[in-house]
């Protein structure tokens, strides 16, 4: 870390008075956006009176409030960082950069100031963005209506859905007129039953036959 500091002291003092600037209008516009409500309440709750102006932590603060903030976080970070490397940082490198810090984190509050109105018409910007995203899925459903116009038509609602199967019922009963009447059964005519001749009869017929 210290090689990187010291022959690329350039680039490392960018890196850190960008990262002081945006963490200037990142906190600006979170102090007003939370913490400036949130104090309101805390003084609602305490006092009887309304309170005379909305002011957060360097919202509505004066410009030496600021600037003993900014000097307080860019005074923690360099000794945050001779305490994890151990104290082997170069401190010149450290001491320059604690001096441009200070006005970098002040210049991005004010920056905060200017970006606030853009940040509250968001919405806008996120309704726009939703327009957007509407007017691409309307394209794409219009190329596919182009290559596959059955499967729009299908979409739209040209084709009816089919009807529900309907539960399996017994056929209904038949009328009883449509009954045909059953046919009886031929009667067969019976043979009449086979006369038995007494054998002595037989003997007697013969005999008389005989005398004649």
């Amino acid at each position: 870390m210290k090689e990187i500091a010291t022959q690329n002291l350039g680039m490392y003092s960018i890196c850190w008075i960008l990262a002081f600037f945006g963490f200037g209008i990142l906190g600006y516009i979170l102090d007003r956006q939370f913490m400036s409500p949130f104090l309101g309440k805390i003084y609602k709750a305490s006092h009887k009176g309304p309170r005379a102006k909305e002011k957060g932590i360097v919202y509505g603060q004066s410009s030496g409030r600021k600037f003993f903030l900014a000097t307080l976080i860019s005074t923690a970070q360099s000794f945050g960082l001779f305490y994890f490397l151990g104290f082997h940082y170069n401190p010149f490198v450290e001491l320059v950069l604690w001096f441009i810090e200070i006005p970098a984190m002040v210049a991005g509050l004010g920056m905060g100031y200017l970006v606030w109105p853009w940040w509250e018409k968001r919405f806008v910007a996120y309704k726009f963005l939703d327009s957007v995203d509407q007017t691409v899925e309307g394209w794409q459903s219009q190329r596919k209506a182009a290559k596959d116009p059955d499967a729009s038509s299908e979409q739209e609602g040209g084709k009816t859905p089919a009807d529900p199967i309907a539960p399996s019922q017994p056929p209904p009963a038949k009328a009883a007129a449509d009954i045909p009447p059953k046919q009886a059964a031929p009667v067969t005519a019976m043979a009449p039953p086979e006369l038995v001749i007494d054998p002595r009869e037989r003997i007697a017929q013969y005999a008389k036959r005989r005398r004649n």
